[in-house]
């Protein structure tokens, strides 16, 4: 608890009532011979108004407006505010009581006032018109009465006290109020927080039942929709090689009947390619690990990709000294063609000058095998860059892609035990980034993947 604050300035040129001063409010006298003298010549006109008051007052005195209003200076730089100020008006030569207190409140707004004059100086109006601040200041006429002089000090210096202890009420409260209002703004973020992470784990609970949904319908579709495909496609290359044998026979329409069949096995090729998709998507299988050489796996994978390649097409490859890797090859070289078809296809729509595909193999500085597939084809829009991993959403056109690729490329390496990442530029091209890590094969020779 802050202690009270009984400081008082007495501001005044007579030294007699700077020791009236200090006899009424039991300060100590400034000059004991002058006591002295005006007992002998005056008498103890003073004797039943000086007894000693309960309250200590710390008393400062100034004998002219200036020396005060330096004291208030120094007392603000230290810290150690007055709580009033008794001010007589006439203090020649300096400057009078009115024209001190307004530079005194310059200083210190807060400081509590006691006029004190025995000459009409100032009219009332004209003390309002200059002291401003009507509720800080009293007036008290001489020759005062002791009584008076002891209750104002009390009175004043505890509405000083008062104020000040209500100021810091008011701070306390404000900072309490500014404290428990960040505290509901942090537990508003965080409530906020928890229901966008509600909504995300429930719009992927429903992502999930929904591909749980697409997994029962493909495991109990795939094999109906293969069997028939097989009879269909096993036909189309029965009819596909009468016609060409009967070809010479049949003239144009044979070759006509020839490139529809060939049109409809590539469709249904393309109807298996799809199933075969779904099927690895809603149920991958456990994979085969063998001795993987990875440059070989790539270099399968571009044989693999190469017809679907567009023309005029520049690929660079880039393979440096890898350890071999126990891993699957089949899934590994299905995620490489993935990323290469992908790649191909975004080459597609550029200027001819412009098709650089190029696939890097190397080791590391963390100790994992790092292939890169480079194109610079026309990029991925920043707006989709999130879903690109997402099952079923392509950027080609309708009828182009499933939008399995990348989801089950992902799925994959994940299952590997790698990582995989993708960065893309609009315009520019995209570079997808596999991260592959090492284990130390048995200590036998490295096979070769076989084309």
């Amino acid at each position: 608890m802050t202690a009270e604050n009984r400081r008082v300035l007495i501001i005044d040129d007579m030294e007699s009532i700077q020791m009236d001063f200090a006899k009424i409010l039991g300060g100590p006298a400034t000059q004991d011979g002058l006591g002295e003298l005006e007992r002998s010549l005056f008498g103890n006109p003073l004797e039943d108004t000086t007894a000693p008051s309960a309250t200590h007052f710390d008393l400062v005195f100034a004998s002219q407006g200036l020396e005060g209003i330096a004291k208030v200076r120094d007392a603000m730089a230290q810290e150690k505010p007055f709580a009033l100020a008794f001010v007589d008006v006439r203090m020649p030569p300096g400057l009078d009581g009115i024209e001190t207190i307004v530079r005194l409140w310059e200083i210190d707004p807060r400081l509590e006032v006691v006029i004190c004059t025995a000459y009409s100086d100032y009219t009332w109006k004209q003390m309002l018109e200059r002291l401003f601040r009507t509720g800080q200041f009293l007036v008290l006429g001489k020759p005062f009465d002791g009584t008076a002089v002891r209750q104002m000090a009390l009175a004043l210096t505890e509405k000083w006290n008062l104020a000040r202890a209500a100021e810091r009420t008011s701070a306390d409260l404000e900072e309490a109020v500014r404290a428990k209002t960040k505290e509901l703004v942090d537990a508003n973020a965080q409530k906020q927080a928890q229901l966008l992470e509600r909504m995300e784990l429930e719009k992927k609970l429903v992502h999930a039942q929904k591909l749980e949904a697409v997994g029962r319908l493909v495991a109990g579709v795939a094999h109906e929709i293969n069997n028939p495909l097989a009879f269909v496609l096993s036909n189309l290359d029965q009819i596909e090689g009468e016609v060409r044998a009967h070809e010479q026979l049949l003239g144009e329409g044979g070759r006509e009947l020839c490139l529809i069949a060939g049109e409809a096995r590539t469709g249904g090729q393309r109807i298996q390619q799809i199933v075969q998709d779904l099927v690895s998507f809603s149920r991958p299988e456990q994979p085969t690990v063998d001795d993987v050489v990875v440059e070989d796996v790539m270099r399968f994978a571009l044989r693999m990709a190469a017809p679907s390649f567009p023309p005029q097409i520049r690929v660079k490859t880039t393979f440096g000294q890898v350890p071999v890797l126990r891993t699957s090859s089949g899934m590994l070289s299905q995620v490489f063609l993935n990323l290469l078809v992908n790649s191909g296809y975004a080459l597609r729509d550029v200027p001819a000058d412009r098709r650089d595909l190029e696939a890097t193999i190397e080791v590391i500085s963390d100790g994992r095998i790092l292939v890169k597939v480079r194109d610079t084809g026309i990029g991925i829009r920043d707006e989709v860059m999130s879903r690109i991993f997402d099952p079923f959403f392509t950027t080609r056109k309708q009828g182009e892609g499933t939008g399995l690729g990348l989801s089950i490329c992902h799925g994959i390496i994940q299952q590997l035990g790698g990582e995989i990442r993708i960065e893309s530029k609009e315009g520019e091209g995209t570079s997808a980034f596999v991260y592959l890590p090492v284990e130390a094969p048995p200590a036998r020779q490295s096979p070769t993947l076989a084309a």
